[in-house]
């Protein structure tokens, strides 16, 4: 570190291929801002840098003034604003020129808190699971004869054999259950962390050759969805939003502090994984182009991952299968096309959504996403807001609706004698998913309440993704005997949705549905006043559509083109409005737009519109505190419903979106053909789909009664056949 820094050149044979002097600049940064810091307050991250450089020059002109600060922190009060991690990081660094009483002191200060690591936590409830972290970490620091008395020892004792086991029996559990995906955007960089942390002071306790050998296929690989996100343009700068989403950081250092920094290049360096070392990459140009960042520039030099080789953007791979996720990307400069599909990852968290087989589009701008906003705490009464479920007040309606199925782009089986009940009260949306309201705290097998869903095929080919989700375990069985839902992505941005539904005995009504985040039109034209149901004015409301028709809404420099197919027997609503902006009048937030709703407007139906008088979910803000960066940042106008005949037979429901030009004029074509070419019928047990527009030419072959199908030329050749497996996925490739 010393020769990488520009302060002790290690002879030739030593130096491998660092470059001497490679991190002078981040050593630079690191010492301007220890000169001028305030000693009374300390900004995260600059106690571990007193102590880092201290480290680096123990004889250095002012090792004493920086030793000084380190003891100030770990002696005094404790100061909010520093993690204890950090504090215990700056004890190990300056161990030797602390005085052994304030040594033993900062320990038995901490006696009382101490709590070994139980089976039952995990880095989806990052507060605690942090904490006995820090313990662990202290435990490694300071040894039984550094502490006066049998108490220390006894406890230490304790700590560092509760986290072998931990690391033997309870990590792989969790680490299985959670998979590749985060369990929300906002939650990621706490659990990234988390685990690292876990696999760092728990690993180096058993006797392994590497401690990291074990973790590279899994949290290794935890940051890749940071970079599949990146489409490389100028509209959404942000991971695809999911769960708890008012947050969705396109780094996992959403906030400099609590170490967050720490994750890309800790897991970097440790697993040498190319995905996060292209994060890590990106995080030391968030840390220098900022000033006051520089204080976190210690990390590049502690945890180096320059000699790896990061993945390059344009050849990351078409699709991505990410063990609770799927993503699949078309990261063209002129026509970016990425789309987020929610596997059915296993509900362990409290705070996740019931939306398996839902899925996030991304073009230039943010496409179709969820529609609920993640704003329960700051619309309350105390905050000066509100929450409403139509006239009445309603402090759980907006906290429902933004959880529920009807939020996000999934099929919906309502019944209207159908209730539930979630964390004590009625559910108000109806014919979704299986409410859950438990964190989970089983890792020794995934529990029936935690199941959502399954992949059970997925490849990718030369333009072309496929993924075949079983979704059946995360509806009622009485509603569903078997669901399936196929994603089929072609990089000409376009995605076919194809549901496979068998009924069960309760007769529910399927639904599909298509979030929409601005007002529609039908085809070329706007929505008409003789087709609506529903609504007092033009601006909202509920319209019965042609099924025939393309439902077209622009963002930005791209249109979406939306139309189902098959079945032919169908009825197509869209549903919304009026959705005007409103302002947040008071507090920090003063100014900021936000489409709250009102009791007459159709934003947020809790419930399908063909049910008995649905009511809208709708909210006020007052002085709201905790707003994250992406609230309101893609509007929220209303959705699309599709509604199948009631039946007990299967039913299959195609759906396309076609991304093209807003500029374009000419609507896609998609229609089934009447045969294969060359043929003069086509067999009754298959389905082909011609969609063709200006930049898109498909025909597509579904089995009718079966999962799968093919891709075809116009001359009636397979050109790919659906994979029939689960393809494997390694580390990204460097190249």
């Amino acid at each position: 570190m010393r020769h990488a820094a520009g302060l002790a050149a290690l002879p030739a044979d030593e130096a491998g291929d660092t470059p001497f002097g490679i991190d002078a600049g981040h050593w630079r940064a690191v010492r301007r801002v220890l000169q001028a810091i305030d000693p009374e307050q300390l900004l995260p991250g600059e106690l571990a840098a007193c102590a880092f450089v201290y480290r680096m020059e123990p004889g250095g002109s002012d090792s004493a003034r920086l030793v000084g600060l380190v003891r100030r922190h770990l002696s005094g009060p404790r100061d909010p604003t520093i993690d204890d991690l950090e504090r215990i990081v700056a004890l190990d660094w300056c161990w030797e020129a602390l005085p052994p009483e304030l040594r033993s002191e900062f320990v038995m200060s901490r006696r009382l808190e101490l709590r070994p690591l139980r089976a039952t936590d995990s880095a989806l409830e990052a507060r605690a699971f942090r904490a006995s972290l820090e313990h662990v970490a202290l435990a490694r620091v300071v040894e039984d004869s550094e502490v006066s008395g049998t108490a220390w020892a006894a406890a230490r004792a304790a700590i560092l054999e509760a986290a072998i086991q931990y690391r033997v029996e309870t990590l792989p559990r969790f680490v299985a259950l959670r998979g590749l995906s985060p369990s929300g955007s906002a939650a990621g960089p706490e659990e990234e962390l988390s685990a690292a942390l876990a696999v760092e002071l728990c690993g180096g306790l058993v006797m392994e050759a590497d401690p990291w050998q074990t973790w590279r296929g899994s949290v290794g690989r935890w940051l890749e969805h940071y970079a599949l996100a990146d489409l490389g343009t100028a509209g959404p700068r942000r991971s695809f939003l999911h769960d708890d989403g008012d947050e969705a950081p396109l780094l996992p250092a959403p906030r400099w502090e609590r170490m967050l920094p720490l994750t890309a290049h800790l897991i970097a360096a440790r697993s040498g994984d190319p995905a996060a070392a292209l994060v890590a990459q990106r995080v030391e140009a968030a840390m220098a182009a900022e000033p006051g960042r520089d204080a976190w520039r210690w990390i590049p030099i502690a945890f180096p991952s320059r000699a790896l080789k990061p993945c390059a953007p344009p050849s990351l791979p078409l699709a991505r299968n990410l063990e609770g996720a799927i993503v699949m990307r078309s990261p063209d400069a002129a026509l970016p096309f990425g789309v987020w599909i929610e596997t059915g990852q296993a509900c362990a968290r409290r705070g996740q959504h019931f939306d398996a087989g839902h899925f996030v589009v991304h073009g230039g701008d943010v496409i179709t996403q969820q529609a609920g906003d993640d704003v329960a705490l700051d619309a309350a009464a105390t905050r000066g807001g509100g929450q409403h479920l139509g006239r009445a007040e309603s402090a759980a309606a907006l906290d429902q609706f933004a959880h529920a199925s009807i939020a996000h782009n999934c099929l919906i089986l309502f019944d209207q004698t159908q209730a539930q009940r979630w964390c004590g009260q009625d559910f108000a949306p109806r014919g979704g998913q299986r409410p859950i309201e438990r964190t989970c705290t089983d890792f020794g097998a995934r529990a029936p309440e935690t199941g959502g869903g399954r992949v059970e095929t997925f490849g990718a080919r030369g333009d072309f993704a496929y993924v075949r989700l079983d979704l059946t375990a995360a509806y009622d069985r009485r509603q569903a005997e078997q669901y399936t839902r196929e994603f089929l992505f072609c990089r000409q941005r376009v995605l076919f949705v194809i549901d496979r539904i068998r009924p069960g005995r309760g007769g529910a009504r399927p639904c599909s549905v298509m979030i929409l985040p601005t007002r529609p039109r039908i085809g070329r034209e706007m929505l008409a006043r003789g087709q609506q149901l529903a609504g007092s004015s033009d601006d909202a409301g509920i319209w019965r559509v042609d099924p025939a028709e393309w439902v077209v809404w622009r963002r930005g420099a791209d249109a979406a083109w939306y139309a189902t197919v098959s079945p032919a027997t169908r009825e197509v609503r869209v549903v919304g409005g009026p959705g005007r902006p409103q302002r947040v009048e008071n507090g920090p937030f003063r100014g900021r737009e936000y489409v709250g709703g009102a009791a007459d407007g159709f934003e947020r139906l809790v419930v399908p519109s063909a049910e008995y008088k649905p009511q809208n979910a709708w909210y006020q803000l007052g002085t709201p505190t905790g707003l994250g960066a992406e609230f309101a940042r893609t509007p929220t106008w209303g959705r699309v419903e599709t509604y199948l005949a009631p039946g007990r037979e299967e039913a299959l429901l195609i759906a396309a979106l076609v991304l093209t030009s807003a500029h374009e004029a000419t609507a896609p074509s998609i229609a089934i053909e009447s045969g294969a070419p060359g043929a003069t019928t086509a067999p009754a047990e298959v389905v082909r789909i011609v969609l063709r527009s200006r930049e898109v030419n498909v025909l597509l072959e579904l089995p009718r009664g079966a999962a799968g199908g093919a891709i075809v030329s116009q001359k009636g050749e397979i050109v790919w056949r659906f994979p029939l497996t689960v393809e494997p996925t390694g580390m990204i490739d460097s190249r």
